[in-house]
């Protein structure tokens, strides 16, 4: 078997910051999580308020391509950390290297730990990806109240809202719990959640580290 000693990872983040702690943040997440992983964080322009509906992940995905190709080189994998996977199938297309998404990654470790799986997102529709991969392990989707954009959950107004949903989640029969937004992951949540909960709580960007770590083996095998 092959063994991943240190690989460099790209991660192409959807919401536009020049905050070089909010760019990180998923990087520093990835790498404690899997400590041979050295990240490389870059956004996409003009997106302050990242993905949130179908316009804004229309307008993403051509930005998503452009920034996969200028990152690729001298990289072992790429991930885009939004938990739609906006622009994945496209860069999988004009990149020679493993490239994963937050959202199917998550939705694949959620599926893999129970049978009623509860989705916790912004406001508005659960994202395709983990739907479609969830099946009929898909309980239900609980938008966070208030909570539109990644923004308006960094924003520090969320963390209770979020419990409070995951509390519901529970009451419905939930036996895992899966962030349908990675705003979730760079606020740590998980931890707070398992302690909460008493279940699984799938992160999607460290979900993703776990599939970067097969996809790099497995491209070296």
């Amino acid at each position: 078997m092959t063994c991943v000693s240190e690989a460099h990872v790209g991660l192409i983040r959807v919401l536009t910051t020049d905050d070089e702690e909010t760019l990180g943040a998923h990087g520093r997440v990835l790498e404690a999580a899997f400590p041979w992983m050295r990240t490389i964080s870059r956004c996409i322009p003009d997106q302050p308020q990242g993905i949130f509906d179908d316009n804004t992940e229309q307008l993403a995905v051509p930005k998503i391509i452009r920034l996969a190709e200028e990152m690729a080189d001298g990289l072992d994998a790429l991930a885009i950390t939004c938990a739609a996977d906006p622009g994945l199938v496209e860069v999988r297309k004009v990149v020679s290297i493993p490239v994963v998404g937050a959202g199917s990654s998550g939705a694949a470790v959620a599926a893999a730990q129970g049978n009623r799986v509860a989705v916790l997102g912004l406001e508005g529709a659960v994202p395709r990806p983990i739907k479609s991969i969830l099946g009929r392990r898909f309980l239900n989707f609980y938008s966070v109240p208030g909570m539109r954009t990644a923004c308006d959950l960094l924003s520090g107004q969320g963390k209770q809202a979020v419990v409070d949903v995951a509390r519901q989640a529970l009451k419905d029969g939930a036996d895992v719990i899966l962030f349908g937004c990675c705003a979730m992951s760079s606020m740590g949540l998980a931890p707070l959640l398992r302690l909460e909960c008493g279940v699984p709580v799938v992160d999607p960007v460290v979900a993703a580290g776990a599939m970067l770590w097969e996809a790099i083996r497995s491209w070296r095998a």
